[in-house]
């Protein structure tokens, strides 16, 4: 399925303090409606927090968010038509196992019939329909965790957040979300949020990435897009895996398809961007994905797989044609 181009989440200037620490400062950002979103960024990345936002979860100093074009942001957490995906759902110990999966299709009114298919379809899809009358002390622990998690999917909210990367689960919960994740979408065509501290990860799955650090976005776009066109040095680092290859160069000429770039013991390429205010002896750094070598080198790279980065590490624009 694929995304639209219309968001399911949107977040403007959103600012979240706890214990006085500043973990959002100001963050906006989109999810469109029925992509993969990842929120890339390590641990002080403000990526967590952020989810626990949308969901109502977190306590905001300023911002707004939206789902779905509502304003939610001053909305109860069960009053969003979002669903959480934790690692860990407690069951109801009083209920079987299906009455724990059902429990959110009940409360939202749905019709016996409609629950049974789903609730059934779910379990099947995640191996725990032959447990459905059981009580939850009599299931293992692996399958109580999967029932939890079809709990907090089995209905349809306007988009699902998942509290944490698929690399930082263990193997029999990565397993299954990764096949709710894939029924979710072919089904559904469901929006997902999800944070990662995993380039690669993020490359794989995400449709739509959002690269924050220190509680700020630095640039969102399609995955595709931001790897060909990372913003500055520092993000092309995140996102671009395999890690690009870096090469020192000099700025030898302007003309007037664009400028002469000198590599350091190397060769030199016209590259086509936009001059602005550079100048003739600025140093630049180029960079490379390392599929484009051949043998032979940095001689080997055509010009269009170049990414040139001026001495600041912002990305230099190219010309469009």
């Amino acid at each position: 399925m694929t995304p639209d181009t219309a968001p399911c989440i949107a977040v403007r200037d959103l600012t979240v303090r706890i214990g006085g620490e500043v973990i959002l400062d100001g963050a906006s950002f989109s999810a469109p409606k029925g992509a993969m979103t990842m929120l890339l960024g390590d641990s002080a990345a403000g990526t967590a927090t952020a989810i626990k936002a949308i969901a109502g979860l977190e306590r905001l100093q300023a911002g707004t968010i939206e789902v779905e074009a509502r304003d939610v942001t001053k909305v109860k957490a069960g009053r969003r038509n979002v669903a959480v995906v934790f690692e860990s759902h407690a069951l109801f110990p009083h209920m079987t196992v299906f009455e724990n999966v059902a429990y959110p299709l009940r409360v939202a009114k749905l019709d016996r019939a409609a629950i049974e298919v789903r609730v059934t379809e779910v379990a099947r899809l995640l191996g725990f329909a032959h447990v459905l009358d059981s009580l939850p002390r009599d299931v293992s622990e692996g399958l109580k965790r999967r029932a939890g998690l079809a709990r907090a999917v089995v209905r349809e909210p306007a988009v699902y957040l998942f509290d944490r990367a698929l690399s930082s689960l263990d193997d029999d919960f990565r397993g299954a979300a990764r096949e709710v994740i894939a029924f979710l979408r072919e089904r559904f065509n469901a929006s997902i949020i999800m944070p990662t501290n995993d380039g690669a990860e993020a490359m794989r799955l995400a449709d739509w990435l959002v690269v924050m650090a220190d509680g700020h976005v630095l640039q969102e776009g399609a995955s595709a897009e931001l790897r060909a066109h990372p913003a500055t040095l520092d993000i092309a680092s995140r996102v671009c895996v395999p890690a690009l290859v870096l090469r020192d160069g000099g700025i030898v000429a302007i003309e007037p398809e664009g400028v002469r770039v000198q590599v350091v013991d190397g060769p030199s390429f016209l590259l086509p961007v936009v001059v602005g205010d550079l100048e003739i002896g600025e140093r630049v750094t180029l960079a490379a994905m390392p599929a484009g070598f051949k043998p032979g080198g940095w001689a080997s790279v055509p010009p269009e797989a170049l990414l040139l980065f001026d001495s600041s590490g912002t990305a230099m624009s190219r010309r469009q044609p």
